[in-house]
């Protein structure tokens, strides 16, 4: 099993180690740190990992948990960009769709045109058809008024 080291401390002279991509398997920890230590001070093993071990668990859990907040923000960031994307995906359907619609709409009032312009031709030719039959019958009518008139005219000219 390895660990990500990210900040290491040489106890014996206080001097920081910061490295984002060192692995060093968990057993070794103790000895890599001993051994930077030994060579400044002689100090008994046993008594150096009494030290370290606390310092290690106290610095590693602080940095499990300033990192687990950053994790938690990218989380967050990367679940807003995800629904910032998602909506604009929306945005487009719902474009493409309202195109569609007008398209739609638009054949739609040009078929109704086409039907009432042809409406509209067919009642024009009806309403000549009527104005020529009541034109017939208004000059019938007025022709056989003349006529009685005349021929009443006639007859009482006659008598």
């Amino acid at each position: 099993m390895a660990l990500s080291v990210f900040v290491l401390y040489n106890l014996a002279s206080g001097e920081r180690y910061f490295s984002n991509s060192l692995l060093i398997p968990l057993d070794t920890l103790p000895l890599f740190l001993l051994e930077s230590a030994m060579m400044e001070e002689k100090i008994p093993k046993e008594e150096l990992i009494r030290i370290i071990k606390p310092l290690i668990a106290e610095q590693l859990s602080a940095f499990i948990r300033e990192h687990e907040l950053k994790a938690k923000e990218i989380s967050l960031i990367e679940r807003i960009i995800r629904v910032e994307e998602e909506l604009k995906a929306q945005r487009e359907i719902i474009a493409s769709l309202q195109r569609e619609m007008n398209a739609r709409f638009e054949a739609l009032q040009r078929e109704m045109d086409k039907r009432f312009e042809a409406l509209q031709r067919e009642m024009d030719k009806r309403f000549e058809a009527v104005e020529k039959r009541l034109s017939f019958l208004q000059w019938l009518i007025a022709g056989g008024f003349t006529f009685v008139s005349i021929l009443i005219t006639i007859i009482n000219f006659l008598k």
